[in-house]
């Protein structure tokens, strides 16, 4: 469940985050609120990767391969119309 309701919000606006810091710090609140609601407080990695959920550099970097593509796809798009 705390993937459904949580997760997302921590996820939201990631592309649009360009500070390292501001990562590192949004990475340590998603580590602290998954223990808190698992009431498990060992390793942050062992945990995520428990949960099947990657470092947020990591979800941050796919977002901004996909966006990437999806804007080469649609400007190939336009000049193929005209």
């Amino acid at each position: 469940m705390w993937k459904s309701c949580v997760l997302p919000h921590f996820l939201l606006y990631l592309r649009y985050i360009h500070s390292n810091s501001q990562i590192q710090k949004l990475q340590v609140c998603l580590n602290w609120s998954l223990s808190s609601t698992l009431h498990v407080y060992g390793h942050a990695t062992a945990l995520l990767a428990e949960v099947g959920i990657p470092h947020l550099h990591i979800t941050q970097n796919l977002h901004l391969t996909h966006f990437r593509d999806r804007l080469s796809t649609n400007k190939n798009n336009h000049t193929h119309c005209t």
